[in-house]
């Protein structure tokens, strides 16, 4: 019945340039821009309601995972890090007003910094088991003057430690491994406690780059092996390092 809309574009190929790496990503089927499934669904007598629901949480945690990974893999990320609160400084229960304040004071770090000197985050919000809320993600634009070791031989953040509580900072070796670790974090269960919170799945700080799309169509064809395959063969993906890869020699496109 859906088909008889002609929403799809079949057999479709999305290429993005994130600098370092070439990523191809092959979809047997890709909505075309314009439709939107989810209001006609929630109308159709014969889909029970929470199916719809669990769709969208699904939709939902996807585009979630999508955005974070192309964010994080555009951005020349400096530590993988973990922000936590501390109860006599704030509300370890209220997440809404942790990330306002964390917005504000990062805004009020970056007043004095040049336009390519500010700090920016990427930050995945999870629940200790008490329901206090705590953070991981990636951050970058410090400057030496702003980290320091502590006494336990960590690297840290005096100024957020002051106003909020413990962090840690860890620095990056490999950027795509890291992005890999915190997308874990957006998972069903993480999802379905933070829609009923009413809580984001991310944040992130305004003006971050992602990656640019060099083409999108269905007159390509990959040479060689897919980095993954979807077992029902929705989805596959492969990944070039540009450092070492001459991906024209795999990607071919038909006339």
């Amino acid at each position: 019945m859906l088909g008889s809309y002609n929403i799809y574009d079949e057999c479709y190929t999305i290429i993005k340039d994130f600098g370092d790496t070439l990523e191809v990503t092959y979809l047997s089927k890709h909505r075309k821009p314009g439709f939107e499934l989810d209001k006609p669904l929630r109308d159709r007598k014969y889909i029970p309601q929470n199916t719809v629901n669990d769709e969208k949480l699904d939709c939902n945690i996807a585009r979630a995972r999508s955005k974070v990974k192309d964010l994080g893999r555009a951005n020349d990320w400096q530590y993988f890090v973990t922000l936590t609160l501390d109860s006599e400084k704030m509300d370890r229960f209220n997440l809404d007003d942790f990330h306002c304040s964390l917005s504000k004071f990062i805004h009020n770090c970056n007043r004095r910094r040049p336009a390519d000197g500010k700090i920016k985050y990427l930050l995945i919000p999870e629940l200790h088991k008490d329901g206090a809320w705590h953070m991981h993600g990636l951050m970058m634009g410090f400057c030496d003057d702003d980290l320091t070791v502590n006494e336990h031989g960590y690297l840290d953040w005096p100024a957020y430690r002051q106003r909020f509580g413990f962090i840690s900072l860890g620095g990056l070796r490999n950027r795509h491994k890291a992005v890999h670790y915190i997308l874990k974090y957006i998972g069903k269960g993480f999802s379905e406690r933070t829609r009923d919170l009413g809580a984001h799945l991310y944040y992130h700080s305004r003006g971050l780059q992602e990656g640019d799309i060099v083409y999108k169509g269905n007159e390509v064809d990959l040479l060689c092996p897919w980095d993954y395959e979807h077992p029902d063969g929705y989805c596959k993906k492969k990944t070039f390092d540009l450092l070492i890869d001459d991906y024209t020699k795999y990607l071919k496109f038909r006339e």
